[in-house]
């Protein structure tokens, strides 16, 4: 039985015993975090598109403020497996995008390069 496990500690309790190790066990079962910022809006169709058909399926949980250029509303999303909410709000003083995705054996990367083609084209046409 494995109890009192943390995340970022070198040791852990086995049947109540601290056991020493390397490395955290979410860098032995492969899990990764891979963040993405950008000063520039999204594209809504672009990001819907990357969530439908693109979103690798070694990413299981993600969350981030949002920047759309066809809103004028910060947007709050949450990712769960497949499964997403984006909620609104009013923006504070600096619009950005900022995204995390926690996932196993991610090619960080090619979640970046994804991300980066959602980035609109028309930045400011939209709402400001």
């Amino acid at each position: 039985m494995i109890s009192n496990w943390p995340l970022q500690s070198k040791n852990y309790m086995v049947n109540n015993q601290i056991a020493e190790k390397n490395s955290t066990h979410i860098e032995i079962d492969g899990f990764t975090s891979a963040s993405f910022k950008s000063d520039a809006p999204f594209s809504l169709e672009k990001f819907q598109n990357f969530l439908e058909n693109e979103l690798p399926s070694e990413v299981f949980r993600a969350k981030g403020i949002l920047w759309f250029n066809e809103s004028k509303r910060k947007n709050i999303f949450h990712l769960s497996d497949k499964r997403f909410s984006i909620d609104d709000d009013d923006w504070g003083n600096v619009r950005k995008n900022q995204i995390v995705s926690i996932g196993r054996n991610l090619d960080h990367g090619k979640i970046k390069q994804q991300l980066h083609k959602c980035v609109s084209k028309n930045s400011g046409q939209g709402f400001s």
